[in-house]
């Protein structure tokens, strides 16, 4: 599991374009950001720490991007 929180202007404005986007499917890339592990009673899982430099994209158009999308189409098609 990755976690991520966001506050202020980056969250109010990532909220209004996940809801701007036309595909069901929605593939997000961080970039700038700082990865960290964490484990708990719960679940063992990973923490992305932005900043004001931080880049994050909602559906990048880029070979990953499509790569991805395939994979989870053929992996579980109720993901789509």
């Amino acid at each position: 599991m990755v976690s991520v929180t966001m506050w202020g202007e980056t969250a109010t404005n990532f909220i209004k374009d996940i809801k701007n986007t036309s595909t069901n499917e929605v593939v997000v890339s961080f970039g700038g950001v700082q990865a960290s592990t964490y484990v708990s009673p719960h679940e063992d899982g990973v923490c992305l720490n932005s900043f004001d430099d931080s880049i994050i994209t909602i559906n990048p158009d880029c070979e990953e991007y499509r790569k991805l999308l395939t994979w989870m189409e053929n992996e579980d098609p109720d993901l789509s």
